[in-house]
């Protein structure tokens, strides 16, 4: 997902990446991939040049992991 934060701050990765994969859940249900990679832009501008702030992996309940375990 691509996700433009429109701030200049320093931004929580833990906190933003919990909010954002709990609204998504809450607005489309259960996603049937239980990892979710959140590109985060600072503004609009950055995203319509394509230059991403930071990648976030994380997992159904928002937790940031870094490599996905696949089921055997």
């Amino acid at each position: 997902m691509a996700i433009v934060v429109h701030s200049l701050l320093p931004i929580h990765e833990e906190t933003l990446a919990k909010e954002i994969i709990e609204s998504h859940q809450k607005l489309n249900g259960r996603h049937p991939n239980p990892y979710f990679e959140l590109e985060l832009y600072r503004t609009m501008l950055h995203y319509q040049l394509q230059t991403p702030y930071d990648t976030i992996l994380c997992d159904e309940s928002g937790q940031i992991v870094t490599e996905i375990s696949l089921p055997d």
